[in-house]
């Protein structure tokens, strides 16, 4: 397996970088492309771009998502349109992309579980997903139960903290509320699942006390959203998706510290983008 990564600029420098000797030689000989497409602008750019590759690379498999500052060669850049190719020279891709209305999520899983390509050398699936749109949680569930597949790992959608409006791209078609799953497979092939957070807990230890699934009513007995604001200040609605972002929810979950993220706030309570349980 091989990757580049590229910042789109214009339609020639993209042109110019798939010309490259060692591009071409992959293209040619390998297995499975995977090209994926992370950007925060207008989807009917990303869309344009995505076409374009369509003609370059036919055999490729293109998916990606709108997101907020994407990392290349180190650094953290925003507002592009950065690009990942990944050349399989032996392993092999499966791309599952569905649009699911939300409260269907399971049934979406059980769906999409049941078009994965019997193989006994599936090594893992990566998911990309909108959080905004659908409970991703009940997804997840349901699809590992319903797939086998235990390693799992993948990223959301984003839309700079709005909480409105997130896409996922597959081929050329836009999705506003769904999952795209890429299962990886190969005699040889491993995947190795790392967590990397950039949060650092702030106050005291807390115990949530009262909550249902997404939603966290009280802390310690006391209104959540007075307690969050009572640490950052409080926080004007239009801003609640960035601010959330910055300060997520540091939760301990049988030694392990999972982060969740606020999305908004309601009368004294907070609405994360995943499960949230006692």
């Amino acid at each position: 397996m091989k990757q580049f990564i590229h910042v789109y600029s214009s339609q020639q420098q993209l042109f110019e970088f798939l010309q490259q000797k060692d591009i071409q030689t992959l293209s040619a000989t390998c297995s499975d492309v995977l090209i994926q497409i992370y950007s925060p602008l207008n989807q009917e750019t990303v869309r344009s771009v995505s076409r374009y590759l369509l003609t370059m690379l036919p055999r490729a498999q293109i998916i990606g998502s709108s997101s907020v500052g994407e990392i290349a060669h180190g650094l953290t850049v925003t507002g592009t349109i950065l690009l990942a190719f990944t050349f399989f020279e032996i392993s092999r891709i499966q791309v599952i992309a569905k649009t699911v209305p939300a409260h269907q999520e399971v049934s979406a899983a059980q769906i999409m579980a049941t078009e994965i390509r019997t193989n006994p050398y599936i090594r893992g699936a990566m998911l990309l997903t909108t959080p905004i749109a659908i409970d991703v949680a009940r997804f997840l569930y349901a699809f590992r139960s319903s797939s086998g597949i235990e390693t799992l790992f993948g990223s959301g959608a984003a839309d700079n903290g709005l909480m409105l409006n997130s896409w996922l791209i597959h081929q050329s078609e836009i999705i506003h509320s769904g999952i795209i799953i890429i299962v990886f497979s190969g005699k040889n092939l491993e995947i190795d699942l790392r967590l990397s957070y950039g949060w650092i807990p702030l106050g005291k230890k807390m115990t949530i006390t009262e909550t249902a699934h997404r939603v966290v009513t009280t802390m310690d007995h006391q209104p959540a959203r007075q307690l969050y604001e009572s640490y950052i200040g409080k926080v004007e609605d239009d801003d609640f998706g960035v601010i959330g972002a910055m300060f997520a929810l540091l939760m301990d979950r049988n030694d392990s510290i999972i982060p969740r993220v606020t999305m908004k706030k309601s009368e004294q309570k907070l609405h994360f983008l995943a499960d949230v349980y006692l």
